[in-house]
């Protein structure tokens, strides 16, 4: 497939005067329900909560600053199999960097990435050393942000490590790491199993998606107390945060007809998740603006609206489930968060991982730890990966 004399060409961001005045028209204009009738977040969002960020959003918050920002590094796209593929390419000063391809779920987008870039191409100013320096190639997914919308089924998280192994053979990477979380998870578990390319010499995970109960049956005798936690965790999970995944499984077009036409309705989905999945311990609620400011929520948000592509990047829940059990030989790389949503032992992933040479459970962060807990997401990356420099 690899094809080293195919197109890759600048991209800049540009939206146009007339779609900011669209969503303020569409913020003006709100309908909104009726307040939830009991006082905490059980059936969702408060309404106060919601329409406080829709008036920062239309009379504070500025479009032009992030993406300004955004624009600050270089974007490109190339087409891989009919979809053109968005990525940022940010080389460090370093000659000897190590080139990392690194790959966000949903709901983010490469917004949620940006504390991350400086420490990693320049980490002399950033309390590391030159020879922790990185190549950064954040790619996004078909139908997720600036990239192209599938217009045929079948791009799976399978489909998508193939398309990344091309990207970093045009690009002339000979050597290289990939990390991952959420979906990128997935995706670079595809990227390394079975006959991962020859320049692919380690991964990092930030979320493993693993069947509990699968992994418990195996279990002879009492369970240990990781898996009790895992099977803990699952049953919540089930219970208070799988029905948006059921739905996106099953129905992903029918609710991105709402999703897609209201801004407001966009930012109370999205912002929920957002809410639910940065806390730092799982059952506990802390305030995520304590976490992330209003202007870096409605970022990520904005690249969902800019783009259009709530229902496109819904899609790959109906193409495949998660899933990171796959057998890997290279070496792994493991970091995990307190705040996760869900858990796995070590011994668990030593049933799939043959080779795996840093594991490492965090007391601090959630399912988002690149964008609320930056500085520990470096440290993480940069240990892991002396390893295999």
């Amino acid at each position: 497939m690899l094809n080293k004399r195919a197109s890759i060409r600048p991209f800049k961001i540009s939206v146009s005067d007339s779609e900011i005045h669209d969503l303020h028209q569409r913020l003006d204009h709100a309908r909104w329900p009726e307040e939830a009738t009991v006082s905490d977040w059980s059936q969702g969002v408060p309404l106060s909560v919601v329409q406080d960020l829709c008036a920062y959003w239309r009379h504070d918050y500025d479009w032009r600053r992030c993406e300004d920002v955004l624009n600050s590094y270089p974007h490109f796209k190339t087409e891989i199999d009919g979809v053109d593929i968005h990525f940022w390419h940010i080389r460090s000063k370093h000659h000897d960097a190590l080139p990392m391809i690194m790959t966000n779920g949903w709901p983010e987008s490469i917004v949620t990435f940006l504390k991350l870039i400086d420490p990693l191409i320049d980490p002399t100013r950033h309390g590391g050393k030159a020879e922790d320096a990185f190549h950064l190639i954040i790619p996004s997914m078909p139908g997720y942000g600036f990239s192209g919308k599938p217009k045929k089924s079948g791009w799976t998280s399978a489909k998508m490590a193939v398309a990344w192994a091309e990207l970093m053979g045009r690009l002339g990477y000979t050597r290289y790491v990939a990390q991952g979380g959420d979906w990128g998870a997935d995706i670079v578990a595809e990227l390394a199993s079975n006959s991962p390319p020859p320049a692919l010499v380690a991964v990092h995970f930030n979320t493993l998606f693993f069947d509990a109960k699968k992994e418990t049956s195996q279990a002879k005798g009492r369970l240990t107390e990781g898996e009790q936690h895992a099977l803990a965790l699952l049953e919540k999970w089930d219970r208070a945060e799988s029905a948006y995944m059921l739905q996106y499984a099953t129905r992903p077009q029918t609710l991105g007809y709402a999703l897609s036409d209201s801004p407001s309705g966009l930012l109370a989905w999205i912002f929920e998740k957002i809410s639910a999945w940065s806390q730092d311990e799982p059952g506990k609620h802390k305030d995520v603006l304590t976490m992330l400011t209003k202007d870096e929520i409605l970022d990520n948000v904005m690249v969902y609206w800019w783009t259009n592509t709530l229902t496109s990047s819904t899609r790959l829940y109906w193409e495949n489930p998660d899933a990171c059990d796959l057998p890997i030989r290279l070496p792994v790389g493991v970091s995990q968060f307190q705040g996760e949503n869900g858990y796995v032992p070590k011994h668990w992933a030593e049933r799939y991982y043959s080779n795996i040479v840093h594991w490492h459970e965090l007391k601090k962060g959630g399912h988002f730890a690149p964008w609320t807990v930056p500085q520990l997401f470096v440290k993480e990356l940069r240990e892991c990966f002396a390893l295999v420099r």
